[in-house]
This record gives structure tokens, C-alpha cells and sequence, in this order.
């Protein structure tokens, strides 16, 4: 950890001794809950208050760039096929390809029937059944989030996950996009603390982080927290000018105007 970082580590945890006593078991110092950082480093820190046992997992964060694809397939069943069972997996020929009966995940499916399959007609025995089966034929992609635009307001949105607002219109970011759907996958390895002291501090820095929206989560036995930071492409630092230098440099010229003047 770098001389700076050390001593970052350090007035997070002397402020937060200092501003309250009281916290919850477990509560992330850093990042701040909605913050943005420009840099290529992430300090991960986080407050534990008695004898407690915390799991603690660092995100990246990704978004739905490309949607799941169904397909729909209704499969006739004739009345000697009358007791098979499709519910409980296996494949059934329809068309002269096998279709596979795994109920598969159907976003608006009806609440409490399958989303995977229905069936229609023929309840009188002897009589052919028809089942409708929901196939997946493309799992959805996701994206790494482009944190670049992102600001402490959208960051509160994200953190709130509802993809509606109060009025039942989709969620806005501060570009005008709509709020897309964020899946979590695992950037940091999840670390186990344990303090046994009155106040104890994880506290490590993560090096080499790419630009990029993350989430921090921490894991208790008084519940979970978590929080977003957004990490964006770290500024070159400008060029700083060597004043002693250019004091120097006047110095001698100015030297030279009066020299120069004395000997017209």
C-alpha cells in the first residue's frame, strides 16, 4: 500500500472514531456509499463493532446489453400419450426435432403456473392435448458498465433497484438513458474478518482497477450492506513547473539588463 493510501486508511478510520460511536455491527467506511472515483486503485474498508464475523466481497458490475430470446413451440399430444408427464423433464418430438421440457425461465409469466408450459384442450378423456412449451434459445449478455457518465444520483438509483419510479415510468439515468438490468459477478474473492476487540477495521486496497462500476458487500449477522462506487479513467496529473528554476532564470536575466545598461 502506498505512503499515500496508508495515510488515507488512517484519517478514514480517526473520522469515523470521532464522529459517532455508535454503528452497526458491520459498516462500509470506504467507498462512501454513491461516490466517484478517478482513479486506478480502490480502497475497500470497512468498520466492525464487537465480536463479529463479516464476509467481505468486492463486484464488478455488468448490464443486460443483449436480452434472453424465447421461442414458443405448442406440441400436440394424442390420447395414447395421455399420461406423459412433461413436467418432470425429458424430451418430447415434435416436428421431427426433440424439444427438451425443462421448465425454463419466462420473464411475465403468470403468477402461479409454469413458465415453461401450458396446456389447452382435451380434458375430456380419449381426446388429444396440446401443450405450449417455452424454449430458450438465447441466454441474455451482459456488458461491463461504462462508468464514465455516471454520477452520485445515478449511483442512488442504482442502489435503490427499481427499475420503475413512483409514477410507473422506467427509471432514467442523468444521460436520458433508461436504467438497464445489472447482474453482480465477483471481482474480489469474498475475505472472512473477524474482530474481537470493541472496534476492529478491514481495511486493503485494490490495485490495477479498471475503469468500471463496482459494489462492495458486506455480510453480518445483523443483515447485509452494500454500496456502489463508480471508478473512472484516472486524470494525467499536469506537468508541474520548477519555480525555482524560472526565479532563477529571471534572476540572471534580469543581471544581465543592468549589466548591459552600465556598459552602453
Amino acid at each position: 500500500m502506498s505512503r499515500f493510501m496508508r495515510v488515507a486508511a488512517a484519517l478514514i478510520i480517526a473520522l469515523s472514531l470521532c464522529i459517532s460511536p455508535v454503528f452497526a455491527a458491520a459498516d462500509i467506511v470506504s467507498p462512501v456509499a454513491g461516490s466517484v472515483v478517478e482513479s486506478d486503485s480502490l480502497l475497500v474498508s470497512v468498520k466492525v463493532t464487537g465480536a463479529e464475523k463479516v464476509d467481505i466481497t468486492v463486484y464488478r458490475v455488468y448490464y443486460e446489453s443483449s436480452p434472453a430470446v424465447y421461442e414458443t413451440t405448442v406440441a400436440a399430444i394424442g390420447p395414447s400419450e395421455g399420461d406423459l408427464d412433461i413436467s418432470s423433464g425429458g424430451a418430447l418430438e415434435v416436428s421431427g426435432a426433440a424439444i427438451s421440457t425443462e421448465p425454463a425461465l419466462e420473464e411475465n409469466a403468470p403468477a402461479g403456473g409454469s413458465p415453461s408450459q401450458s396446456s389447452s384442450g382435451g380434458n375430456a378423456e380419449g381426446e388429444a392435448q396440446s401443450e405450449t412449451i417455452t424454449i430458450l434459445v438465447k441466454e441474455a449478455e451482459y456488458s461491463p458498465v461504462d462508468a464514465e457518465d455516471l454520477t452520485a444520483e445515478d449511483l442512488e438509483k442504482i442502489a435503490a433497484g427499481n427499475s420503475l419510479d413512483e409514477d410507473g415510468m422506467p427509471v432514467t439515468l442523468s444521460d436520458g438513458s433508461v436504467m438497464p438490468k445489472y447482474s453482480d459477478r465477483v471481482y474480489a474473492s469474498t475475505v472472512r474478518y473477524t474482530n474481537e476487540s470493541e472496534i476492529g477495521f478491514y481495511t486493503k486496497q485494490l490495485s490495477s482497477v479498471k475503469p468500471g462500476l463496482y459494489k462492495v458487500t458486506v455480510k453480518s449477522s445483523s443483515g447485509t450492506t452494500s454500496c456502489y462506487a463508480a471508478v473512472k479513467e484516472k486524470q494525467a496529473e499536469p506537468e508541474k513547473s520548477n519555480i525555482f528554476t524560472t526565479q532563477k532564470s529571471g534572476a540572471l536575466q534580469f543581471l544581465r539588463n543592468v549589466l548591459r545598461s552600465l556598459f552602453r
